[in-house]
């Protein structure tokens, strides 16, 4: 039997610095991010993560086009919070 660890995320604010979404595009835009978030949190092991509550992480710079769908901009912005969650978890 093997042991499972788990990793629970909670973003109380995601601040999008110079990326515009359409207001009527936000809730689609959310559930891409958790469901693309979780996917990739899934396949990322537990010890890439520091322990503990990290109050902020700063994510990289995305790419985004005027074209995006809601799907595409919040699959590229859980890539880009996946990528500094990972970052912080290897500098503790």
């Amino acid at each position: 039997m093997s042991a499972r660890s788990s990793v629970e995320v909670h973003i109380d604010r995601l601040v999008l610095d110079g990326l515009s979404v359409e207001p009527h595009h936000a809730r689609r835009v959310r559930t891409a991010v958790e469901l693309e978030l979780a996917r990739l949190l899934g396949g990322t092991p537990s010890a890439s993560f520091a322990a503990g509550a990290v109050p902020h992480v700063a994510a990289p710079t995305m790419a985004h086009g005027p074209g995006d769908s809601p799907e595409t901009t919040g699959s590229r912005i859980a890539s880009a919070v996946h990528s500094a969650i990972v970052a912080r978890g290897g500098s503790s």
